[in-house]
């Protein structure tokens, strides 16, 4: 039996939720390639949940403050199933124009614009349009989009842990290592 990749099967435990369960028994299966299996999708989950801690790791900086702010905005999201974006949350930095030769270019780089969440720390630039308001609505779909993926890391390492996780004891453990 071939080992089995743990990103093969990220959305694993997804997929088998909603298909009603076959009970028919594959032909030269035998117990110990089950048990193999399980090991190795056990294996999978602690790989995905370890990764997750890893990734979970570079967003906190050092600073309780930070970490309750972090912790609260981890949680309210967990809570609702998406990520939570208020406009006190988000730092807003726009490129001034310059008086210099460059045309088209010159331009869409002084209307560029760099969002912060503040709780996370996740930065995305955007200087696709020549309008700023047109680079913010951008920025802010990509900001929102990055939350999404960081708050999904946070739902692979609760879902994969063997115990039930609190979010801040898990984040000061994660600060500390």
């Amino acid at each position: 039996m071939s080992k089995i990749n743990p990103n093969d099967y990220s959305d694993y435990e997804d997929k088998a939720k909603g298909r009603p369960k076959l009970h028919k028994k594959k032909k030269g299966t035998t117990a110990a390639d089950r048990a193999q299996r399980k090991e190795e999708i056990k294996a999978a989950q602690e790989a995905r949940a370890k990764e997750a801690r890893i990734r979970i790791k570079k967003h906190l900086s050092e600073g309780k403050n930070k970490a309750e702010i972090y912790t609260r905005w981890v949680e309210e999201s967990l809570r609702l199933n998406y990520p939570q974006l208020t406009e006190g949350d988000i730092e807003i930095k726009a490129s001034l124009p310059k008086v210099k030769a460059g045309g088209q270019h010159l331009q869409k780089r002084s209307t560029a614009v760099r969002m912060t969440h503040k709780p996370t720390a996740i930065s995305v630039r955007n200087e696709e349009e020549r309008s700023r308001e047109q680079n913010e609505q951008a920025a802010k779909a990509i900001l929102f989009t990055r939350l999404q993926e960081h708050l999904k890391l946070w739902e692979t390492l609760i879902e994969n842990s063997p115990s039930p996780v609190d979010v801040g004891k898990k984040v000061v453990s994660l600060q500390r290592k």
